[in-house]
């Protein structure tokens, strides 16, 4: 008998949660987990966490699941990813809460890094502009980070990664060339870094570019 796969397992346990957001979110992540080798499986994966999604009564809950739902699908179906990412978007842009508004723009804005970079830039942009609104240190280190490596992945070429395939989809290019992005993105570590004390959250530690931060740290240290 043939072994249970690890999509299958994510499926069972996902049925077992009662708790929609939960369930949605099992969903989400066995589907990144195989978007790029089984896009079947990871499309029905998908579709069941983004139907959850719809029926979330909370809006940053909403939102977060349609934006993870959209990054499962940036690098193989980018129209569809840019449909949720938009959902998500338009959802962020209702939020109140600065700090849960900011965050979730960076979300998208990450989704669409490898799509539509210039919409991305814009964003993060804005992201980053609220973040600097924030009165608690933390937060907007943590947040300043994640924008960071938001300009650290942008692709203004749509240069593609090992393992990714956008089809015959064409996307736009941006005039922004990707040094300006890079430099945007080390600058910004910078001041993270010195809001939190010279300490990267540990929150956002997952989501920073290993180049970028090496050469931040190279350059500082040869200043």
């Amino acid at each position: 008998m043939e072994a249970t796969t690890y999509p299958d397992r994510a499926e069972i346990v996902a049925n077992e949660f009662r708790e929609p957001e939960q369930k949605a979110t099992i969903f989400a992540h066995a589907a990144m987990a195989v978007a790029d080798t089984d896009p079947d499986h990871a499309d029905r994966l998908a579709s069941q966490a983004e139907s959850i999604a719809t029926t979330l009564t909370s809006s940053s809950q909403r939102a977060n699941m349609l934006t993870r739902v959209a990054a499962v699908f940036a690098n193989t179906d980018p129209d569809r990813a840019d449909r949720l990412a938009s959902q998500a978007e338009s959802i962020a842009t209702t939020l109140t809460d600065p700090s849960q508004q900011a965050n979730m723009l960076t979300r998208v804005a990450a989704v669409f890094a490898n799509i539509y970079p210039d919409h991305a830039d814009r964003l993060a942009s804005q992201a980053e502009s609220i973040a600097t609104t924030l009165t608690s240190s933390s937060q907007q280190a943590n947040i300043l980070t994640r924008v960071a490596a938001v300009f650290a992945n942008i692709n203004p070429d749509h240069e593609e990664a090992p393992g990714t395939s956008m089809g015959s989809k064409l996307l736009p290019t941006s005039t922004i060339p990707r040094e300006t992005f890079s430099r945007r993105s080390k600058c910004l570590l910078a001041l993270a870094w010195s809001i939190s004390g010279w300490e990267i959250p540990i929150s956002a530690l997952s989501t920073v570019d290993v180049a970028v931060l090496r050469d931040l740290v190279t350059e500082v240290v040869g200043e």
